[in-house]
């Protein structure tokens, strides 16, 4: 894994930041292993031991106004992966084969603001995002989401927090699953004792 980023100063109040991140994801011992790991004989599972590692490249770009007590930030986020490790299965004679190849692709864009806040006993964001996903080279499919967090300092060390994730839709290669609920909603208070 590695990554680089660079911050230009616009002035005490405005920045912009380029970031890139490569990971590599090895493959796992049964993917690579060249052992049947199954007891019907009529079908063998096995690795392959030519598997690339995935690799994910991920690109991000933003800008930040602080103002005091606020910060407005706007974040695009590209990102890449290639060599998707994935079963496959295949006949050989009269028996199967199951394995495993470097064949998926995916592509993510998003964008989109957030705010925070920071004053007066209260610590809260606010964003959004446009989700752009592409699976396989097939035409890319759009969603946002809205998330948001909220810290308020009751006492001392007693708080009460709120956090919410709302996403529609989410898909995957061969499906789209839509949401009537938030992916989370959670209101606690929290005691934080000192020495």
């Amino acid at each position: 894994r590695t990554s680089e980023s660079a911050v230009f100063l616009l002035n005490r109040k405005q920045a912009i930041r380029l970031r890139h991140v490569l990971t590599n994801t090895l493959p796992t011992s049964l993917q690579l292993g060249t052992f049947s790991t199954s007891s019907n004989p009529l079908l063998r599972e096995e690795g392959n031991i030519h598997l690339r590692p995935n690799q994910k490249n991920s690109i991000g770009l933003s800008y930040n106004l602080s103002l005091e007590k606020w910060r407005f930030a706007f974040n695009i986020d590209q990102t890449w992966v290639k060599d998707i490790i994935e079963p496959y299965i295949f006949q050989q004679g009269e028996r199967y084969v199951q394995t495993y190849r470097n064949n998926g692709t995916y592509k993510q864009l998003s964008f989109g603001p957030n705010i925070n806040y920071r004053g007066n006993g209260i610590t809260a964001m606010v964003g959004a995002s446009v989700v752009s996903e592409c699976f396989y080279e097939q035409s890319r499919l759009w969603s946002w989401q809205m998330n948001s967090n909220l810290i308020w300092w009751l006492k001392d060390n007693l708080g009460l927090t709120a956090s919410f994730v709302y996403t529609p839709k989410s898909y995957t290669n061969i499906s789209v699953t839509h949401y009537k609920n938030p992916s989370m909603a959670d209101i606690s208070v929290a005691w934080y004792p000192t020495d």
